[in-house]
């Protein structure tokens, strides 16, 4: 699905890519897919100066910015060039979005119960409260984004 919001978010107008990119965030995505993340963070940048991410723009800024250098950068060139090539429609935006932050969200959560479980036995209790109370924080975090895309219930 990451994929799908990148495609819409290259369509989009600059303002509807900042308010969405500014609630699903591109290092959220990161957790995900860092490629088409680093394409997000960078239409999120474009849009939030008023310039619409398109394709083409977005492109050649990502060339220019060297973030097409080495393997990490066929990644890159591979998630624009798929996402060009991918049917999405900028008013399912914020739906495109929701489905991201819901992934991100059990991702997280999945990654937390395994730091848990790692942890649990012999790490030192203060250690695992302080993991407890910054994986619930962030976690929270999403689950509070995620509910905003939706329009208040996540």
């Amino acid at each position: 699905m990451p994929k799908t919001l990148l495609a819409a978010t290259l369509l989009a107008p600059a303002h509807q890519v900042a308010e969405i990119l500014g609630v699903c965030q591109p290092d959220s995505v990161r957790l995900l897919d860092a490629p088409t993340a680093t394409i997000l963070e960078l239409s999120l940048e474009l849009a939030a100066s008023g310039r619409a991410p398109d394709a083409a723009f977005v492109g050649a800024e990502l060339l220019r910015r060297g973030h097409y250098a080495g393997h990490a950068g066929d990644l890159v060139r591979t998630r624009l060039a798929e996402a060009v090539t991918t049917v999405a429609y900028p008013e399912l935006m914020p739906e495109y979005a929701a489905s991201v932050l819901a992934r991100v969200f059990r991702a997280r959560l999945a990654a937390a119960g395994e730091a848990f479980t790692a942890s649990a036995e012999d790490a030192p209790e203060f250690d695992l409260w302080s993991l407890l109370i910054r994986e619930g924080k962030e976690l929270r975090a999403i689950w509070e984004r995620l509910a905003a895309v939706r329009g208040g219930a996540a």
